[in-house]
């Protein structure tokens, strides 16, 4: 691992690497291990059949990761603990395993290496997020920058502009410094003060980066941070406050967002969005006109919390009415006029979906189920009927975003089950389809011109962790993991070539194995394999999905502008 000294000296020596303009010529790439070309039959998985090369020479195919989940070195460079090291601390523990991110994968002290690897795999952007304790190791306005922590996050940008890589940085990944969590509650309690504390750093991270990353998003999937972090507890910070706490981290994340636009635009930082969790809802019966409301309104609920306001100043009318008794916050004119215009392009994150049923009487007028159910049959109104008395004796069950997170609840809802992210494409699941979906449906809601990057879609495949290492077993995931990446990426290309969407960016979640939050490091979405096991020495190895991607999809890539 780099030491402080280390890491300045290499931002200084950094300081002539070429631009991205005038980089070294493309590398040579990576091909699987003949032994794996022969698991695999000799050739790798087609590409799916809507994603032809015209298509994907139009888009910028790149990867995803986050500090909190690769970066280790969890004290060095007089970094303090995030609120994912203090939960990870708890005891007992909430991590499968006992699992903590001090170390993860070590990209901190490994990063050279990982930015060769994935040059050498043909990647060009690369989306990772910046620690808020270690760049800002106090956390709250007027806290000094860690020069440390500056050298690092520069030092990680230009090793990527020296492999024409394009690096699209986060500002917030879920690791608030546990100091303003303990300070003042955080999100959900901290009201002017976390806004304030949250545009010092973001103007910090700007001033660090400056001419070094012109594309930014300010955070990460906000709607998972609120529920899962403030009102079912279950993600850190840990607090249980309920649904007011929820909505109150959620204003309070979407005026940090519009105070750091401002910020960005201002320093001229390039642009900048927030990247926003959308889980498809498909009508349970596509013919019917109430179940085709039901997953409207549930679309425009969940992705309207912090969508709408972005956009159009203001929450939808049917969060409006589901949020009535749970004390959402209103904005004031200046608030609306600050939020409506706060993005360069609209950023989701799509994982998976939910089949969605009419509910009278419910505020929303929806309700989701896993799978299509014994509530389909029967006429319109024994559906109807059956559901009321449904939504009078047990609350609506919300949908979980991505990997084991479950959604923001439904007005008077109760939490889902942990639910993993793994295989698509049963008989039963609306998952298939659903990335394709949530583009098209934004297309229509806020316009068919607005640029929009995909920022996350991934796979993770249930005991692949467990595979031996050093064979092949942990590396053949053409069943598992192509196999749902190809059906993700077919809609997305379809969407892309119906001229219904602008799509820009994609972004596969993730490029290593990682601390995969509650999970720990018993759940891998990585495209390259980690070796956690005692003794693995953390080695990297691409897995087949990664040399698929890099056949198909990164070096077709069309670089960011």
């Amino acid at each position: 691992m780099r030491t402080s000294a280390a890491l300045l000296a290499a931002a200084a020596a950094a300081a002539s690497a070429p631009s991205l303009a005038t980089a070294a010529t493309p590398p040579y790439y990576l091909s699987p291990p003949a032994e794996l070309l022969r698991a695999l039959g000799g050739a790798l998985p087609d590409a799916p059949p809507a994603c032809t090369e015209a298509v994907r020479r139009r888009l910028t195919w790149g990867v995803a990761t986050s500090a909190a989940q690769i970066e280790g070195a969890a004290s060095s460079g007089r970094r303090t603990p995030s609120v994912w090291d203090a939960f990870s601390a708890s005891s007992p523990s909430p991590i499968a395993g006992g699992a903590t991110p001090a170390v993860a994968t070590d990209h901190h002290g490994r990063y050279p290496s990982d930015f060769q690897l994935m040059q050498q795999l043909g990647i060009n952007a690369h989306r990772f997020s910046i620690s808020w304790s270690r760049l800002v190791p106090g956390g709250g306005k007027g806290s000094a920058v860690s020069p440390e922590g500056a050298a690092f996050y520069q030092a990680l940008a230009r090793e990527m502009l020296s492999r024409n890589i394009t690096p699209v940085a986060t500002l917030y990944h879920w690791d608030l410094p546990q100091s303003l969590q303990q300070a003042y509650g955080g999100w959900s309690g901290g009201g002017a003060r976390v806004v304030d504390d949250f545009e010092h750093y973001a103007g910090a991270a700007f001033a660090a980066l400056r001419g070094l990353v012109r594309h930014w998003l300010t955070i990460n999937e906000p709607g998972v941070v609120c529920d899962q972090g403030y009102n079912q507890g279950t993600f850190a910070p840990g607090v249980r406050g309920g649904r007011r706490a929820m909505y109150a981290c959620g204003h309070n994340l979407l005026l940090a967002h519009a105070r750091a636009h401002a910020r960005c635009k201002r320093d001229g930082c390039g642009e900048v969005s927030l990247a926003m969790n959308i889980v498809w809802a498909q009508p349970a019966d596509p013919a019917d006109a109430l179940h085709a409301q039901a997953a409207q309104n549930a679309l425009d609920r969940d992705s309207g919390w912090f969508l709408d306001p972005i956009t159009r100043g203001d929450y939808p009318d049917v969060l409006k009415r589901a949020a009535a008794d749970a004390g959402l916050p209103a904005f004031s004119d200046a608030e609306k006029r600050a939020l409506r215009g706060s993005f360069d392009f609209l950023a989701v994150n799509t994982y998976t979906g939910y089949f969605a049923y009419e509910a009278p009487g419910r505020p929303d007028g929806f309700r989701l189920n896993e799978t299509r159910s014994g509530a389909m049959t029967g006429s319109r109104r024994q559906r109807a009927e059956a559901a009321a008395k449904r939504a009078q004796r047990q609350p609506a069950r919300p949908r979980p975003p991505p990997k084991e997170a479950a959604a923001p609840a439904a007005s008077g809802g109760e939490p889902a089950a942990a639910r993993d992210v793994s295989l698509l494409g049963s008989v039963e699941s609306a998952e298939p389809g659903a990335l394709g979906n949530v583009l098209r449906y934004l297309g229509r809601r806020y316009g068919r011109g607005v640029p929009l990057w995909v920022t996350e879609f991934g796979a993770g495949v249930p005991g692949e962790h467990a595979l031996p290492r050093g064979g092949l077993a942990a590396l053949d995931d053409s069943a598992t993991r192509v196999s749902a990446l190809r059906q993700y990426l077919e809609g997305v290309c379809a969407a892309a070539a119906s001229g219904e969407v602008n799509v820009r960016a994609v972004f596969a979640w993730t490029f290593l194995d990682n601390f995969e939050w509650l999970k720990g490091y018993s759940l891998d979405y990585g495209l390259v394999d980690v070796d956690f096991a005692p003794g693995g020495s953390l080695r990297r190895r691409p897995k087949a999905s990664a040399f698929w991607f890099s056949k198909f999809f990164w070096r077709e890539s069309r670089r960011l502008g």
